[in-house]
């Protein structure tokens, strides 16, 4: 918390590893900035996944809702088979949103901005991580994503 302005993006861009650090911070007694390779950056950022304040420039519209969750799962989680991952997608649409099944078929052109925001705290929550930096993460959520798909259903 803190007003706009005092840094609160950047530390947590700093805190997810998409900024480097001029000094060292250690999470778990272990430097962040001394992570290296895609494999030990792939693991962190799987623990400490980051939810953007902007969800339109976060999830990209050429794809379904379910291919962002699915390429985390994918990329996060090898041990899990096909099915299981299509579980897992469920599950964490259905923490989210009403409707999950229908919500990841849709493409994401035709989701709205508080639905798309949901939609990059599932694609957090999949990775079962420790900590999840969310930069302003109430402030594009969109009420209408539970109400929609209830009165629509």
């Amino acid at each position: 918390m803190g007003e706009s302005g005092s840094g609160k993006s950047t530390i947590a861009r700093l805190l997810a590893s998409i900024y480097r650090p001029s000094s060292g911070y250690s999470l778990r007694g272990s430097p962040v900035n001394d992570i290296k390779g895609r494999t030990a950056k792939l693991a962190y950022r799987g623990e400490v996944p980051m939810v953007f304040q902007d969800p339109y420039s976060a999830i990209n519209a050429s794809y379904r809702v379910s291919h962002g969750i699915m390429r985390a799962i994918k990329l996060h989680r090898p041990d899990l088979d096909a099915s299981t991952r299509r579980s897992e997608a469920v599950r964490v649409m259905e923490a989210v949103a009403s409707s999950p099944r229908r919500r990841c078929s849709r493409s994401t052109l035709r989701v709205k901005c508080g639905q798309r925001q949901r939609i990059g705290f599932a694609q957090a929550l999949v990775l079962r991580p420790k900590l999840i930096l969310a930069d302003e993460p109430v402030s594009m959520l969109d009420v209408s994503f539970v109400s929609d798909s209830e009165s629509h259903g």
